[in-house]
């Protein structure tokens, strides 16, 4: 059975062997043609007004302003981008189990549907994502509020585990804004910074702001795992690079990130989406923990559920909502403390190595534990990114403790590349 997921940050589909294509939901109309997903974001910046990338969140079959190539409309667009998809996969595809986001409607559910089956795909079986992922993960009985990072919006789903069963209750979209909009903000900040530091702008031509679009990817990528990563761009035969650090990008998120810590409250525990998981300096930022869904908890948890999803006509398979809760053993989720071990101390520039035996902090102690670094003694003298402690939990690699007016960071050193 191959596996077909909407979701406008990657359309994506996987087999038995597992993941085939993913596609960011994003078409460019340029001399050349039509070019959709990674194809379509290496030109966007140089092709602006004929960028189009809300046709999966507003699908519809109203005009668009300009015609992009062969498509009149966004169902069109969605239309061809999943043709691309499926081309990308590699192998013959038939029939699909086709996982859906929590805030589709019956309009774009129905489009959906009748898009797929336009490509030639027979849909076995029609699920709501958060629902088969929250399966997946074996989530224990619950209220839990499934939040998902999208190209222009933040959205929370909400679901309720029972003792036998795992249910979307509701979805609401967070904030109007997403990841489209976290980068040109990060580009921008980043610009500026290359403009302080080299006086070099690259946002002064279409050519550069591209490519630091491109990069902007693998700093981010690079980011979730380390403190600070040094951004470099070659323009000729110069090549001008600055620091980037986790705060410094954090800092031009605040709304967005204020949006998701927001979302942590008494009534339900938070599951994070992989995708925004990785955005740097928020988990930093958090109240507490959340549980991290990893991207192959959809695949488990539709595996799991089995028959509950299975369609008796596959040209109109029911919109499932509701499965049963898996007995079997559960998905490992991720969490902030996936991130490698912490083993020096990093003060004014200068990385100390972390004491076995423990470590004085002011009137405070660093100590290690089963679980990681733990913080023990005089707690309340210090703050962890800012915040008072959180219930013994342990630190993590990238924290920054605030202690006697100094600040120190808790950073891992590879014996190979030196600190990270």
């Amino acid at each position: 059975m191959h596996l077909l997921e909407i979701n406008d940050l990657a359309v994506t589909l996987s087999g038995p062997s597992g993941r085939l294509a993913a596609s960011p939901g994003v078409a460019v109309a340029d001399r050349d043609g039509l070019h959709f997903g990674a194809d379509a974001r290496a030109r966007a910046r140089r092709n602006p007004r004929r960028t189009f990338d809300r046709f999966w969140e507003h699908l519809d079959q109203q005009p668009l302003a300009e015609p992009a190539g062969p498509a009149r409309s966004h169902a069109d667009l969605a239309y061809y981008h999943l043709r691309a998809v499926i081309e990308a996969a590699g192998e013959p595809v038939q029939a699909v189990c086709l996982a859906v986001p929590a805030e589709y409607d019956k309009p774009r559910l129905a489009l959906t549907l009748g898009v797929v089956q336009a490509c030639g795909l027979e849909v076995t079986g029609l699920v709501c994502a958060p629902v088969a992922a929250a399966v997946g993960l074996g989530l224990e009985p619950g209220h839990w509020r499934l939040l998902g990072l999208r190209l222009h919006d933040l959205i929370a789903a909400d679901i309720e585990v029972g003792p036998d069963t795992v249910a979307l209750t509701g979805s609401r979209t967070l904030l109007r804004r997403g990841l489209v909009d976290l980068e040109s903000r990060w580009a921008g900040r980043i610009a500026e910074r290359f403009v302080r530091d080299t006086r070099f702008d690259p946002l002064h031509d279409a050519d550069t702001e591209q490519r630091l679009h491109d990069t902007l990817d693998e700093w981010l990528t690079a980011l979730a795992e380390v403190t600070t990563v040094r951004a470099a761009m070659r323009v000729g035969d110069r090549e001008y690079h600055v620091p980037l650090d986790r705060r410094f990008l954090a800092a031009g998120a605040e709304e967005f990130y204020r949006a998701v810590a927001a979302e942590f409250t008494d009534d339900a525990r938070v599951v994070l989406d992989a995708r925004l998981a990785t955005l740097p300096g928020l988990l930093e930022q958090l109240p507490s923990a959340p549980v991290i869904c990893p991207a192959e908890a959809l695949a488990a948890g539709i595996d799991a559920a089995g028959d509950a999803i299975q369609a008796d006509d596959p040209q109109a398979p029911p919109h499932v909502t509701r499965l049963p809760r898996s007995r079997g053993r559960p998905l490992p989720a991720g969490g902030p403390t996936s991130r490698p071990a912490p083993t020096h101390l990093l003060r004014d520039g200068m990385a100390t190595p972390l004491d076995p035996a423990g470590q004085a902090l002011g009137a405070a102690r660093l100590e290690p534990g089963d679980d990681g670094w733990h913080l023990r003694g005089d707690v309340d003298a210090v703050r962890i990114n800012g915040r008072p402690p959180t219930a013994d939990a342990p630190l993590a690699t990238g924290d920054c403790l605030q202690a006697d007016g100094a600040e120190l960071w808790l950073i891992a050193v590879s014996s190979d590349h030196g600190p990270e």
